[in-house]
């Protein structure tokens, strides 16, 4: 792993202490997590998981909006800010978020290779290249930046295509819809 240098975000709390789960970034923010809700991975894939019964009507999760990777109003926008935030790595405000995906593997069509997608032949492309092709070929007119075509626009596309909710990308939310 390459080592960073961040002397202008020399601040950040997890530069000090080591490493900072992303529920601890994310109640030292202001936010809520259940400490009956654990990060796990069962027979489904990784996802949230209760540790105890959770009352009805019990609040479980309260995430603060500065959490939230959001950028403007259109996808393309937010997919370039991800895209931004991945270069940064650890040097980046959102790092304990992007570390708990790091080695999250994104398991959709537009991912796969040559070999796999033959298996969708016939199948109708537009349903599953529909999200990554629109953003492929209006990021950069929307974001005026580079086209989707290095490896951090790529994972960023993928994680927001995969993982995004309708504010943007929400950490911790964006694991209820998994395992």
């Amino acid at each position: 792993q390459l080592e960073r240098s961040c002397p202008e975000q020399a601040e950040l709390p997890w530069r000090q202490q080591g490493t900072e789960d992303i529920a601890e970034w994310i109640r030292r923010s202001g936010g809520y997590i259940s400490p009956s809700l654990v990060i796990d991975t069962g027979p489904l894939g990784r996802g949230i998981f209760a540790t105890a019964p959770i009352a009805q009507g019990e609040a479980i999760v309260s995430v603060p909006v500065d959490l939230i990777i959001k950028e403007g109003d259109h996808p393309c926008s937010t997919v370039e800010k991800l895209r931004q935030e991945l270069l940064l790595g650890e040097c980046s405000f959102y790092w304990p978020y992007l570390r708990s995906m790091q080695h999250v593997a994104v398991d959709i069509p537009n991912a796969w290779g040559s070999d796999e997608l033959v298996l969708l032949d016939g199948l109708p492309s537009e349903g599953w290249r529909k999200h990554t092709g629109l953003y492929q070929g209006d990021c950069p007119q929307v974001t005026g930046g580079p086209p989707i075509d290095d490896a951090f626009a790529m994972r960023a596309l993928m994680l927001y295509v995969s993982r995004s909710g309708p504010l943007g990308m929400q950490p911790y939310f964006d694991l209820f819809n998994h395992g």
